[in-house]
C-alpha cells in the first residue's frame, strides 16, 4: 500500500471517529453529503468543478481471447487524477447542461503507463409552445480501453456533480470513440394525458473498424394519469443496430411493444412494464418477452434504497451478436452519521449471445462495489472504495474479440475536491 493510500485510510478514521474535529474547519459551510449545494434553486448560471486524486490496486486475471482485441491483464497499483467540469443554466422552463470529464490515469507495470479517458456532452430543453417540450443532447466519449458492460443502462433524474469516466470494465487495449445523440419531444393532450416521442443514435468506433456498431431507435409513448399516484402508459420502439465497418457488416432490426403502470406516493415510487419483441432472423419472426420493473424507497431522511430488473436485447459494442438478458440490480445510499456517507450496490446479469440458430452460448456475470465517504467539509471529503466485476462464457471457442473469463477486484482510496467556479 503506497503512502498516499495510507494517509488516506487514517484520515477517514480520524475523521469518522472524531467528527467534531473536521467539524471545526467550516462550522456553517457544511449542510450534508459533499457536493450538495444549499440553494437548490438559482437564476444565475452554476459552474461545478470536481477533482479527486487517487490512488489504488487493482487486481484482475483472465484467460486468452482472441486476436482481434489484444488481451490486457491489469494487475498492481494505479494512480488517477480525474477531474470534471460542469455548466448549468435554467431560465424558467429552459435549461442548458454542459460537462467534460478527464481521467488521467497512470500504471507503472503497464507497457502504455499513461492513459486518459475523457468525455464531454451538451444538453438543451426548451417548451416549443404551451403545451408541448423538446430535448436535445449531443455527447462524444473517448476510451484508450475496450469495456466491456454488460448490464443496462440505470437512468436517473436526480442531479450530480460532474464524474469522470472509469476503468472498472476495461479488459482490452483497443481504444474506442463514441458519439451519443438524443432528441426528446413531449406534448401534452390534457389534464391527465401526455404523449412523449424520443430519438437516440450512437456510434462506437474501434481501431480497425471491425468491432464498430451503430445504434438507432425511434419511441413513442402515450401516457394516461388515472389517479393522483397511478398512472398508465403503452408505446412501441424500433430499434436498428449495424455491426462492423464498411467491408463486412450485420445488421439486426427489432420492434417491441410496451404496456406499463408507474406509480408514485410519498416515499415510494414504482413502475413495471413488458411486451413483445419482434426480431426478424432469416425471413422469420422471432418472438421474445421483455420487461422491466423498478422500485425505489426513501427509507427516511438520510437512507434510500433502489432494486431494478430489466430483460431485454441488447446491443453491446465489441460483441459479433446482441445478447438477450434477465438483469437484476440494486443499490444502498445514505448517512449512518452526520459526517459519514455510505454507498453499495450490485449487479447480476445472465442470458445468451446470439438469437435463435445464432446463438453463441450462455454467459454470467455479477458486479458490486462499496464505497465510504467522509466530508471533511462541503467541497472536501475523503474516500474509500471497493469494486467486484466477473463474467464468464461457457462456450470459449464462439466467444469473439475478448476474453471468454475476466475476474476483477479493485480497491482505491482518494481525496475529492468540488467547487462551485460560478454562483
Amino acid at each position: 500500500m503506497t503512502r498516499l493510500s495510507c494517509c488516506c485510510l487514517a484520515l477517514c478514521l480520524a475523521a469518522a471517529l472524531r467528527p467534531d474535529a473536521a467539524e471545526a474547519q467550516s462550522a456553517n459551510a457544511y449542510r450534508g453529503l459533499f457536493g450538495e449545494r444549499t440553494h437548490k434553486t438559482t437564476r444565475q448560471p452554476v459552474v461545478d468543478f470536481t477533482l479527486a486524486v487517487v490512488d489504488g490496486y487493482d487486481n484482475a486475471s483472465q484467460e486468452p481471447g482472441a486476436e482481434a482485441l489484444p488481451s490486457q491483464t491489469r494487475e498492481g497499483r494505479y494512480s488517477s487524477v480525474e477531474a470534471g467540469v460542469q455548466y448549468t443554466n435554467v431560465r424558467g422552463q429552459r435549461k442548458l447542461l454542459i460537462s467534460a470529464a478527464d481521467n488521467f490515469r497512470h500504471e507503472p507495470d503497464l507497457l502504455e503507463a499513461f492513459t486518459s479517458s475523457y468525455d464531454a456532452s451538451a444538453a438543451y430543453a426548451t417548451p416549443l409552445w404551451r403545451s408541448g417540450r423538446i430535448d436535445l443532447s449531443q455527447g462524444f466519449a473517448y476510451s484508450p480501453f475496450y469495456q466491456l458492460e454488460l448490464f443496462p443502462d440505470v437512468v436517473s433524474d436526480a442531479p450530480k456533480p460532474p464524474q469522470a469516466p472509469t476503468a472498472d470494465n476495461a479488459i482490452s487495449t483497443q481504444s474506442s470513440r463514441t458519439l451519443r445523440t438524443k432528441i426528446g419531444f413531449g406534448q401534452t393532450l390534457g389534464r391527465r394525458s401526455s404523449f412523449r416521442a424520443r430519438f437516440d443514435r450512437s456510434s462506437t468506433m474501434f481501431e480497425g473498424g471491425a468491432h464498430d456498431l451503430l445504434t438507432q431507435s425511434l419511441s413513442i409513448e402515450l401516457h394516461k394519469q388515472a389517479t393522483k399516484y397511478t398512472g398508465f402508459h403503452v408505446g412501441g420502439a424500433a430499434r436498428q443496430a449495424t455491426y462492423g465497418g464498411l467491408l463486412t457488416q450485420t445488421q439486426f432490426q427489432t420492434q417491441e411493444v410496451e404496456f406499463g403502470i408507474d406509480y408514485s406516493k410519498r416515499r415510494t415510487t414504482f413502475t413495471a412494464a413488458g411486451g413483445p419483441l419482434f426480431v426478424p432472423i432469416f425471413g422469420q419472426t422471432e418472438i421474445r418477452a421483455i420487461g422491466s420493473a423498478s422500485l425505489r424507497v426513501e427509507l427516511s431522511r438520510a437512507w434510500a434504497a433502489n432494486l431494478q430488473y430489466n430483460r431485454a436485447l441488447q446491443f453491446i459494442e465489441g460483441a459479433p451478436e446482441p445478447f438477450f438478458s434477465d438483469a437484476i440490480q440494486g443499490g444502498l445510499v445514505g448517512q449512518p452519521a452526520r459526517r459519514l456517507g455510505l454507498s453499495a450496490s450490485f449487479g447480476y446479469s445472465t442470458g445468451t449471445m446470439g438469437l435463435g440458430l445464432m446463438s453463441q452460448g450462455t454467459y454470467g456475470t455479477y458486479t458490486g462495489s462499496g464505497q465510504l465517504t467522509v466530508p471533511l467539509t462541503r467541497h472536501y471529503a475523503l474516500y474509500s472504495q471497493y469494486v467486484i466485476y466477473h463474467y464468464e462464457f461457457n462456450e470459449q471457442a464462439l466467444v469473439g474479440g475478448f476474453p471468454p473469463l475476466l475476474d476483477r477486484q479493485t480497491v482505491r482510496f482518494g481525496l475529492k475536491l468540488w467547487f462551485p467556479l460560478a454562483n
